[in-house]
């Protein structure tokens, strides 16, 4: 595979969800992404690199990021909460970060419990927010917030 060239490949289980796996060749190292989507949902950005990570955070959009763990039953139980904001705010960039696959990015953001979730304002990539814990309500204010706040400084 040539360098910047990218391969994907999706399969369908038997309950309905699809499974994209997109493999990127970035000069030395191969990079790969997989993506479990429930049928009929939409998907968050699982970022693994901090290469990647920086990407999203200069693109200028408004990102909320969710630090979490596959082991981690609140994690579980805010997931849906976050996809469904995701469907429901487009304007903003939702990104997943698996604490487990992600030790970089973990440490340069000093995430420590899990779920925790960070908001960047689109212009900085310091977080000017954060949210430690699964309060469905405490997370739809925050996305709410920075939505607010980014129409306030546009």
């Amino acid at each position: 595979m040539e360098a910047g060239k990218s391969n994907s490949m999706s399969i369908f289980s038997s309950r309905g969800v699809l499974s994209t796996m997109r493999v990127v060749r970035a000069t030395e190292r191969v990079l790969c992404q997989v993506r479990t989507i429930p049928k009929g949902k939409s998907f968050s950005t699982q970022v693994t690199e901090q290469e990647e990570f920086a990407v999203h955070l200069k693109a200028k959009k408004p990102v909320v990021v969710d630090f979490f763990a596959t082991w981690c039953g609140p994690c579980k139980h805010i997931s849906p909460v976050y996809e469904a904001l995701e469907s429901k705010h487009p304007e903003l960039t939702f990104l997943k970060v698996n604490v487990d696959d992600a030790g970089d990015i973990v440490s340069k953001y000093g995430v420590q419990s899990m779920p925790t979730f960070l908001f960047f304002n689109g212009k900085d990539p310091e977080p000017i927010d954060t949210l430690i814990g699964a309060g469905e309500q405490q997370l739809k204010d925050k996305v709410a917030g920075l939505k607010k706040l980014v129409a306030d400084n546009a």
